[in-house]
C-alpha cells in the first residue's frame, strides 16, 4: 500500500499547483463529475475492484464542514494533493486509499471533539495532542472508544504498531504537504521524526505472517469441494431449474421439491444434511456452497488473492493453442492484480495471466454455467456474483433493488463468509463418514481466512523439489509458470510405510556417501561431519539391525536409528539434519518442537548439513539450464540480474563437484 510507505517528502517533482474550486477531483481524468469545491467527490468510476461497494470510493465533506468547519479547506486540499501531487519518494495514491485516509482524519477530528474540543482547525494542534492521540490509540480499551455510527469498536486493549501507523499517516501528510494547505500545522510532529519505524511498525515484513492452513483443514475442504463440483453440482443445477420456473408461476407457495439429493456415490452419506428449511432458503444456502466449492479449487490451486477472484470476468478462462506445435496450451485464466501493477488504457492495470491445472478451469466453467442468468438478470460481467444476487426478483422483469455496485459483485467478505460456511457442511460430511469409516479424523473447529489459500499454496509449493523456482513463476515474478497443484493428504498407515522405508532408504544413502568419498567424491559442506558421524556407528549398530514385518516395522540400534533418522532425500542434495546448522529454518522454526528441515528451501551450496552425492549433479546442470531459457525471457532488468546470479551460483556447484570439489568439502 503507498500510504504505508516509510519516510514521505513533500517536494512536487512537476511543479503541480495549489487547487481551487473548479479544480478537477482529479487532473489525470477531467472527464470525472464533480470539481474541488463540491461537497461530495465520487471517485467510484476510477476504482477497478468491482467486488468493493460504491460507496466506499465516495468522501463526503458534509460531516467535517458541519462538526469541524475548521478543518474543512484543509482537509480536502491534503486529499487533493494525495491524489495528484506525486512526491520524490512516493507515487500518487489510488481513489480507494484516499478515501480511507480521510476516514481516518475523520477520526481524528472525532477524537479532538471528545478529548480537546478546543483544537478548532489546524492551528490550534500542538505535538502534545498528537502524542496523546498516539497513546490512545496503542492502548485505550472498548469504553474509552470514540463512537460513531458505522464505526469498529475495538474489543481488545491494544493494537499493532502498523494499525497505529496507519492512522497517524494522515497527520504526518498534513507536516508532509505543510507548504501546500492554506493552513499548514505550526510545527512538525515528533520533529519530524513520525515513521513507521519509531512506531515499532518497520517497513514491510520481510516474513509473511499469515498462517497456512492446516492440512486437515485443507483436506477436509479440498475433498469435499471436489465432490461439489463433480457429483453434486447437477442436483444443484435442479434446484436452481425449479426456483426459477416458481418464480415465472407466480404462485405464493412453492409446491415442494422435485429434486432428491440421493446419498453421494463416492462416500455413500446424504450429502444434504436438512431439506426441511424454507425452500428459497435451502435453494440460495446449496448454491452458495456450490458457488464456494468453486471458490475454494480457484483460490486454493491458482495463488491468486480472494479480491483478484472476484474481479474475474465471466471470459476469464482461455486454452490458447501453441503456436509452435498446433496443441492447446494449459489452461489460464487472465484478471486483473491487485499489487505490483502497472497504469493500462484510462489508468486501469492491464491484466495478467495465471496457468491452472484443470480442475479448476472446471471450477471456473461451473461457475460460468451456475450463475449465468443472474448475470443477464442484474446486467454483470462479472464470473462470481454476491448471494444477493439470488434472491427472488421484485418484479417479474426480475430486476433486484440493487444496494451495493452494479451487477451484485462478491466481496472480500462475502468470501469469507461463503467459504466458513462451507467447511461447517464439509466438516458435517466428515463426521458422517467417519461414522462408519474409522480411520477418518473429524475435522477440526477452525476459521478460515481466505488470504490463507494463496499462502498455503505457496508453502506447498517452496517446500518441494525445485519449489522455489516454481513458486516464483507461479506468483508472476518472471513470465512462465510450470506448477500443477495437487492437494491431499496420505493415511497414517501409508505414513508408517513411508518412514519405515526412509530409515531402511537412509542406511542405503549413507553407505553411497561412504562408497563415494572411498572414490575421492566427497563434496558439500557437510559431507566431512556426516561420514565420521556415520564410520563412528556403523561398525556397533548396522550388524544389529533387522527388517521386522510387524507394527514396529525396521529395528535398529539407537545410535544407528538416531542418525539415520536425520537423512533426507532431495533433488539437489541430501540433508543430514542438525538442527543448529539449519539454513532452511526461521529462528522461530528452529525452537519449535519436532523441526525438520525444509529441505527445498535449502542452500545445498552453503549449508552444513547439505552433502552432494553425484546422483545431484544432472539435477543441478537441469535447474542451470531452466535458469539460462527463462534468462531469455525476463523482462526487467531486476529479474535478469536475479537469474544471472542464479546462474552463476550453480556452475559454482557443478564445477566444484564436477572437478576441484571432488575429495574435498
Amino acid at each position: 500500500m503507498n500510504a504505508h510507505a516509510g519516510h514521505i517528502r513533500a517536494q512536487d517533482e512537476r511543479g503541480q499547483r495549489s487547487p481551487h474550486g473548479e479544480s478537477p477531483i482529479l487532473l489525470r481524468r477531467p472527464d470525472l463529475k464533480g470539481r474541488f469545491g463540491a461537497m461530495v467527490w465520487d471517485l467510484t468510476e476510477t476504482d477497478h475492484h468491482s467486488g468493493r461497494v460504491e460507496s466506499i470510493c465516495r468522501i463526503d465533506w458534509n460531516d467535517v464542514a458541519a462538526n469541524h468547519p475548521g478543518w474543512l479547506a484543509t482537509c480536502k486540499e491534503l486529499c487533493w494533493h494525495r491524489l495528484n501531487t506525486p512526491l520524490a519518494t512516493q507515487k500518487t495514491i489510488g481513489s480507494y486509499h484516499a478515501s480511507r485516509e480521510q476516514l481516518r482524519m475523520k477520526r481524528f477530528l472525532r477524537w479532538l471533539d471528545v478529548k480537546h474540543p478546543d483544537v478548532a482547525g489546524p492551528l490550534d494542534l500542538r505535538q502534545r495532542h498528537v502524542h496523546e492521540y498516539r497513546v490512545w490509540l496503542e492502548n485505550h480499551g472498548p469504553e474509552d472508544a470514540v463512537n460513531a455510527s458505522g464505526a469498529n469498536v475495538r474489543t481488545g486493549s491494544s493494537c499493532s504498531p502498523q494499525t497505529v501507523w496507519s492512522y497517524l499517516l494522515p497527520i504526518k501528510a498534513l507536516d508532509v504537504f505543510r507548504e501546500r494547505l492554506s493552513s499548514p500545522l505550526p510545527f512538525s510532529p515528533y520533529d519530524g521524526n513520525l515513521t513507521a519505524k519509531m512506531l515499532g511498525a518497520g517497513e514491510t515484513s520481510e516474513e509473511n505472517t499469515t498462517e497456512p492452513l492446516p492440512d486437515e483443514v485443507i483436506a477436509t475442504l479440498i475433498d469435499c469441494a471436489r465432490r461439489y463440483i463433480e457429483h453434486y453440482a447437477p442436483t444443484v443445477l435442479a434446484m436452481r431449474e425449479e426456483m426459477h420456473a416458481f418464480w415465472d408461476d407466480g404462485r405464493a407457495d412453492f409446491p415442494g421439491w422435485k429434486t432428491k439429493p440421493g446419498p453421494c456415490p463416492e462416500t455413500g452419506i446424504t450429502w444434504m444434511p436438512d431439506r426441511k428449511k424454507a425452500a428459497h432458503h435451502l435453494y440460495r444456502e446449496e448454491l452458495g456452497h456450490l458457488v464456494a466449492a468453486c471458490l475454494i479449487v480457484i483460490l486454493y490451486l491458482s495463488g491468486m488473492r480472494p479480491g483478484e477472484a472476484s474481479n474475474l470476468d465471466s471470459d476469464c478462462l482461455d486454452r490458447p493453442v501453441d503456436r509452435a506445435t498446433g496443441l492447446r496450451d494449459r489452461w489460464r485464466i487472465s484478471g486483473i492484480p491487485l499489487k505490483k501493477r502497472g497504469k493500462g488504457k484510462e489508468g486501469k492495470p492491464p491484466p495478467v495471466e495465471w496457468v491452472v491445472p484443470d480442475i479448476v478451469a472446471q471450477a471456473v466453467q461451473m461457475l460460468q454455467k451456475l450463475l449465468a442468468p443472474y448475470r443477464a438478470m442484474h446486467g454483470s460481467d462479472l464470473l462470481m456474483l454476491s448471494k444477493d444476487a439470488l434472491r427472488k426478483p421484485k418484479s417479474r422483469d426480475r430486476k433486484l433493488q440493487r444496494s451495493s455496485k452494479t451487477g451484485y459483485p462478491l466481496s472480500v467478505t462475502s468470501i469469507g463468509s461463503l467459504v466458513n460456511l462451507f467447511y461447517e457442511r464439509a466438516r458435517w460430511q466428515r463426521d458422517a463418514i467417519a461414522q462408519t469409516d474409522p480411520s477418518v479424523n473429524q475435522a477440526p473447529d477452525y476459521h478460515i481466512k481466505p488470504s490463507q489459500f494463496r499462502r498455503t499454496l505457496a508453502r506447498f509449493i517452496a517446500r518441494q523439489p525445485f519449489g522455489i523456482i516454481a513458486g516464483r513463476l507461479q506468483y508472476h515474478h518472471v513470465s512462465t509458470a510450470v506448477f500443477e497443484g495437487y492437494a491431499g493428504s496420505i493415511s497414517d498407515t501409508f505414513a508408517l510405510d513411508v518412514e519405515d522405508e526412509r530409515i531402511l532408504a537412509g542406511i542405503d544413502i549413507l553407505e553411497e556417501m561412504r562408497s563415494d568419498a572411498r572414490a575421492g567424491w566427497r563434496a558439500g559442506p557437510g559431507a566431512s561431519r556426516v561420514l565420521a558421524e556415520w564410520e563412528n556407528v556403523r561398525e556397533v549398530g548396522l550388524a544389529s539391525a533387522v527388517v521386522d514385518t510387524s507394527s514396529k516395522g525396521a529395528v535398529l540400534d539407537n545410535s544407528v536409528r538416531k542418525l539415520v533418522q536425520t537423512v533426507h532425500v532431495g533433488s539437489l542434495s541430501y540433508c543430514v539434519f542438525n538442527v543448529s546448522n539449519a539454513l532452511c529454518l526461521t529462528e522461530q522454526e528452529k525452537s519449535s518442537p519436532g523441526a525438520s528441515p525444509a529441505i527445498s528451501m535449502c542452500s545445498p551450496d552453503k549449508c552444513a548439513n547439505s552433502v552432494i552425492a553425484p546422483c545431484h549433479v544432472p539435477k543441478w546442470q537441469g535447474l542451470l539450464d531452466e535458469v539460462r531459457r527463462l534468462t531469455g525471457t525476463a523482462r526487467s532488468g531486476p529479474q535478469k540480474q536475479s537469474l544471472r546470479t542464479a546462474a552463476e551460483r550453480y556452475e559454482g556447484v557443478i564445477a566444484k563437484a564436477q572437478g576441484g570439489g571432488n575429495g574435498k568439502d
